[in-house]
């Protein structure tokens, strides 16, 4: 088991760079275009880096579970990231009626609260140990 995740956080560090360098092109293609003021690109290019974000957030709880450290502060850090991703991307035009886009908001906020009040109690539990170690 040890080493399928060794394997697949050399997978994630490899889709990482991969990850940096359409960044980098996207980044560029915008610089040179002029749309580096078009909303819509630059909330495309910031979906990829918060996808970038996440990459490197899981790789991180790979890394610190093989290393046998906590990881549970990770998981939720990365979950925080994937719903504020959704949030920025969140499209109303995509829904066919006014309650479904009031629906879907309300249940990413609320998913926000709950995950960054679990961050705070995990982020807490975790201070706690230590100092009593």
């Amino acid at each position: 088991m040890r080493w399928l995740i060794l394997g697949a956080s050399y997978v994630l560090l490899l889709l990482f760079c991969v990850g940096v360098f359409d960044l980098l092109v996207g980044l560029y293609g915008l610089l040179v275009t002029g749309r580096f003021t078009d909303q819509v690109a630059v909330l495309e290019l910031l979906d990829a880096v918060l996808l970038l974000a996440i990459v490197v957030e899981i790789h991180g709880t790979f890394i610190a579970y093989l290393e046998g450290g906590p990881v549970v502060r990770r998981v939720v850090g990365v979950a925080i990231i994937a719903v504020a991703r959704e949030a920025l991307s969140f499209d109303v035009g995509a829904f066919g009626s006014v309650r479904g886009p009031i629906s879907a908001a309300l249940g990413l906020g609320l998913l926000l609260v709950v995950l960054g009040a679990t961050y705070r109690v995990v982020s807490r539990v975790g201070s706690m140990a230590a100092d009593s170690k």
